[in-house]
C-alpha cells in the first residue's frame, strides 16, 4: 500500500463517518451508494492523481550537460548546492540555465533523493517506485517541469477507469473491510472534529490559542490513547501512514498533524 493510499482511506474514513453523522445513513450503506456510483461512472469529485515518470535525476543530468554551454556564464565563483535531491537538482538545472555556475555534493552514492526506481523489481519485469510516487494535479510547477523535460504523465484515474477493483486491508493476517476501519474510525473522527473547531482560529506558532497549545503538546500516540474506542487496527492504520508519510514515529508527532490534516479535509478525500 502507498503512503499516498493510507492517508486517503483516513480521509476517507472520516468523510464517511462525518456523512454517516449527519445524515444517519449507516455507514455501510454509504459505501454501497458509492460502489454503485462508480458501477454507473458518476463523475468523480475526488483530486486526480498523475503519476509521473520518476526518472527526473537522469533528466535533470541531460539536461544540465545539453545546456550548460548555450549561455554565457556570467559568474566565475559556482555556487555550491547541498544536497541532489528535487529541490537540490531544480535549483542547479535554474542556475545552469540562468548562466550561473553550479557544484553540488549529495551524501550518498546516487543523485535523486526521494526519487527512487527499482527497475525489474523482485525479478519480475516491473518496475517500483521506492520513493515519491504520486503528484496531484495541483501541483503545477512540477508538472511543468515535468513537461518542459519530456516525461511523461499517467493519469491514474483514466488508467483504471474500465477495471474492476477492489481494495483489500489486512490487520495481523485477518482481511478488514473498508466498513470495519470506517466504523472503527468514527469515534475518532468525532474527537478530531471537535477538536478542530476548538482551535478554528489557529493560525500558526504565533497564534496563542491554548487548545492549540495543549493539543500541540499531546502526540498523535498519546492523542489516540485518550479515545477509549481506538483499536488496534486503527492504531496501526494511524501509524503506518503517519510514520510513513512524514517520517516520525507518531509518538514524536504532534496531535495537530492528526487533527489538521485529516479535519482540514473535510470533502476534499472524497468518499468514492
Amino acid at each position: 500500500m502507498t503512503k499516498s493510499s493510507m492517508m486517503t482511506i483516513l480521509g476517507r474514513a472520516h468523510n464517511i463517518a462525518r456523512i454517516s453523522r449527519e445524515t444517519g445513513i449507516p455507514s455501510d450503506e454509504l459505501l454501497g451508494m458509492v460502489k454503485e456510483a462508480k458501477a454507473r461512472k458518476f463523475p468523480n469529485p475526488c483530486t486526480r492523481l498523475l503519476k509521473g515518470g520518476l526518472d527526473l535525476a537522469k533528466k535533470f543530468k541531460v539536461s544540465l550537460l545539453s545546456k550548460s554551454g548555450e549561455r554565457t556564464i556570467s559568474q566565475t565563483t559556482p555556487v555550491l548546492i547541498v544536497g541532489a535531491g528535487i529541490a537540490g537538482l531544480t535549483a542547479a538545472y535554474r542556475l545552469t540555465q540562468a548562466g550561473v555556475p553550479v557544484n553540488a555534493i549529495e551524501a550518498s552514492n546516487r543523485v535523486g533523493g526521494r526519487i527512487r526506481t527499482r527497475q525489474k523489481a523482485l525479478g519480475t519485469p516491473f518496475a517500483v517506485e521506492l520513493g515519491g510516487e504520486f503528484i496531484y494535479t495541483e501541483h503545477i510547477y512540477l508538472r511543468s517541469l515535468i513537461e518542459e523535460l519530456g516525461l511523461d504523465l499517467v493519469d491514474l484515474q483514466a488508467v483504471d477507469e474500465n477495471l474492476e477493483t477492489q481494495e483489500t486491508y489486512l490487520f495481523e493476517g485477518r482481511k478488514v473491510s473498508l466498513v470495519e476501519i470506517t466504523t472503527d474510525f468514527a469515534p475518532i473522527a468525532e474527537q478530531i472534529n471537535r477538536d478542530f473547531e476548538a482551535i478554528a482560529n489557529f493560525k500558526d506558532y504565533t497564534t496563542k490559542i491554548p487548545a492549540a497549545v495543549e493539543l500541540d503538546n499531546i502526540s498523535i500516540a498519546e492523542y489516540l490513547d485518550q479515545i477509549p474506542q481506538t483499536t488496534p487496527a486503527i492504531r496501526q492504520l494511524v501509524k503506518a501512514a503517519y510514520e510513513t508519510y512524514y517520517g516520525l514515529n507518531m509518538e514524536e508527532q504532534s496531535s495537530l498533524n492528526l487533527i489538521y490534516i485529516i479535519g482540514n479535509q473535510v470533502g476534499k478525500f472524497g468518499i468514492i
